[in-house]
């Protein structure tokens, strides 16, 4: 298989690098390893979460997101959309999403909040969540100027819940 690799190019070489690796670490996962966590699922493959800037928006510039567990079940969501201008609208929809142990999936209900007439966005949610489970954050960031509205989705790492 390593002799097949030199022939892709290096960002799909990487990739695939990354995905076999959370795959393994998945596979070498044992049910003792999970009952001394807490956790009642395997973990979930790593999510490196970079610092997003868009390039190709005309208004949409940069955004961040973040998960804190906190000692009481629940976790906070923290999220920044900015904008290259003012625009009538700048926000985020925050989703909480838990591993089920196969895949990512939405637990509540999605909330939204935004500053309007404003370039920058900057807010936490804080959710219950349940014991045992992995969670994230799904953010949606957008901007809207008159009939314009454009977003992208941003995730955060995940936590789990003890």
């Amino acid at each position: 298989m390593s002799a097949s690799l030199p022939k892709l190019r290096p960002t799909l070489r990487s990739l695939l690098l990354v995905c076999l690796t959370a795959i393994i670490a998945f596979a070498l996962t044992s049910p003792s390893a999970r009952a001394e966590t807490g956790a009642l699922t395997s973990p979930p493959p790593p999510l490196i979460v970079p610092y997003t800037t868009y390039s190709g928006y005309t208004y949409l510039l940069y955004s961040d997101a973040s998960i804190a567990y906190n000692s009481n079940l629940t976790v906070t969501i923290s999220a920044t959309t900015q904008t290259k201008s003012s625009v009538s609208e700048v926000g985020a929809i925050y989703q909480l999403q838990r591993w089920t142990g196969t895949e990512w999936i939405d637990v509540g209900s999605s909330l939204s909040a935004s500053s309007t007439n404003s370039s920058l966005y900057s807010g936490t949610k804080t959710l219950t969540t349940s014991s045992g489970y992995y969670y994230r954050g799904k953010l949606t960031h957008y901007a809207k100027q008159g009939t314009v509205t454009e977003s992208a989705i941003a995730y955060t790492s995940s936590v789990l819940s003890t």
